[in-house]
């Protein structure tokens, strides 16, 4: 069986940009909330953050969404690494948070923004970890920290799933991203694989029928796991 990878702009959009169900899964396994901060419900907001004044940058996300609590989500699928991308996702974070007050409101109804992206390219060559947080934190007092803007950014090729024992939800989605292999104990995630299974098979059979849409189908699609990759978790 071969499926669409997930990782593909196309793809990752229709996904995660048009399934609330899986949105929220993702979410929930990967950004560091509290178990009493878990998202259980989503509305999908524009994906083009306009500026207030027309002379200002404007900016596209992959995907954008608020919560039940009014928190702010970005996703982003980066497939090459740039030292210029942590600052777009920072300034993506801000317009964000910054857009939520009108004239006149106060400032105890700003709500955080978690920025989330994953990256398929290592960028951080000093040290093993995928995963990286980043937020406003006090430089004597550690335990302090401002729950304003989240980044975070996950580096795909060095996520391992052997070296997990917690957080399995987390370790499935990263290996729906990074290995586009069907999981079928969890439901959310399977849901997601019978999406780009039969997404898949459409395509294939369309590129059968207009043979000029062939190459646009063989950039999506990718070949089954390797063997050795099937049993990494338990």
């Amino acid at each position: 069986m071969r499926y669409l990878d997930p990782k593909s702009d196309l793809v990752f959009k229709r996904v995660f940009g048009e399934h609330a169900n899986i949105l929220i899964s993702f979410l929930n396994a990967l950004l560091p909330l509290r178990e009493d901060q878990v998202i259980e419900k989503i509305d999908y907001l524009p994906t083009e953050l306009l500026p207030e004044i027309p002379i200002s940058k404007n900016s596209i996300v992959d995907v954008s969404c608020q919560d039940n609590y009014g928190r702010q989500f970005i996703v982003e699928m980066q497939m090459i690494w740039s030292d210029k991308f942590t600052s777009r996702m920072l300034y993506n974070a801000s317009k964000t948070y910054v857009k939520q007050l009108d004239i006149g409101a106060v400032y105890k109804k700003l709500m955080p923004v978690y920025a989330l992206a994953l990256v398929n390219e290592k960028f951080e060559k000093d040290n093993d970890e995928f995963y990286h947080h980043y937020q406003f934190t006090h430089q004597s007092i550690l335990e302090k920290k401002l729950d304003n803007i989240h980044l975070i950014f996950v580096e795909i090729p060095k996520f391992k799933s052997y070296n997990f024992s917690q957080r399995k939800l987390m370790v499935l989605w990263l290996r729906f991203i990074s290995e586009t292999k069907p999981a079928l104990y969890n439901r959310t995630f399977y849901y997601g694989f019978n999406w780009l299974q039969n997404k898949a098979l459409r395509l294939i059979s369309f590129s059968h029928r207009r043979r000029d849409y062939g190459s646009f189908t063989k950039s999506l699609i990718l070949s089954p796991l390797k063997p050795s990759l099937r049993n990494s978790i338990v």
